[in-house]
């Protein structure tokens, strides 16, 4: 963190604002990258950060960039959107949605983990973990399980099913991948637990549009990007 100060300003145009690790920022073909521009907002901005040097260090050691308290904390109840709403094609072009409902979960034949590439994390149905290509991102990988849940949520318009993968899952499950995995090879059942551990609970999503690849092998429209319980929510906003 002390050699920021020293690194190259960048200003980037046309980037993509991604809900990958909760938010992130991709290039496209038309996006421009400038290094060390020469023009008034460079030097504004290397003023900014030496005003502010010692917060953003703060920040950068306690991972805020990872943190989705910091990156997508609750909004406001005017900001959520009606399940029903969402659940018209037409209504969800923007892709994201902060919806509240209650949550269930209704299938409980599959796993709460899948196999998963280490570069992409989209799941890779295989039987063996060794010396194959992830189909999506065409790198060799050894895959490990990640956790995975689907859940019903529901409010006083209608009900989607979305699923959390990763860290989310495993913040929702209350279980980590590793257990969940080793659970299944010794033949212990954790679904029925996780299930009634879930049920009736309230809770404030941020929901996007599944990838085509879990929409292909997990079959859920929507994917969950965080969560938070109301009692949660409602101690933040105190």
């Amino acid at each position: 963190m002390a050699n920021i100060a020293q690194n190259p300003v960048l200003i980037c145009i046309r980037l993509r604002v991604l809900t990958d690790n909760y938010l992130s920022l991709s290039t496209q073909s038309s996006s421009v990258i400038l290094v060390s521009p020469i023009v008034q907002e460079s030097g504004n901005l290397r003023s900014w950060f030496q005003a502010n040097s010692s917060e953003l260090t703060q920040m950068v050691h306690e991972r805020s960039y990872a943190n989705p308290y910091v990156l997508l904390p609750p909004v406001a109840s005017n900001r959520i959107s009606q399940i029903s709403y969402i659940g018209q094609a037409t209504n969800f072009d923007i892709g994201t949605a902060w919806i509240k409902g209650t949550i269930s979960l209704e299938y409980r034949m599959g796993r709460l983990w899948y196999l998963a590439c280490p570069h992409c994390y989209l799941p890779n149905d295989f039987s063996s973990s060794w010396g194959i290509m992830c189909r999506y991102c065409s790198r060799d990988i050894y895959t490990f399980p990640r956790a995975c849940v689907t859940l019903t949520i529901k409010d006083e318009t209608g009900s989607v099913n979305a699923i959390a993968m990763g860290d989310e899952a495993e913040k929702l499950i209350g279980i980590n991948s590793y257990r969940l995995y080793q659970a299944d090879q010794e033949n212990v059942h954790l679904t029925d637990h996780v299930a009634n551990a879930l049920k009736g609970r309230v809770m404030l999503f941020y929901v996007k549009h599944s990838s085509h690849a879990v929409r292909a092998t997990k079959g859920a429209r929507y994917t969950i990007v965080t969560s938070y319980d109301i009692d949660e929510v409602e101690a933040i906003a105190a």
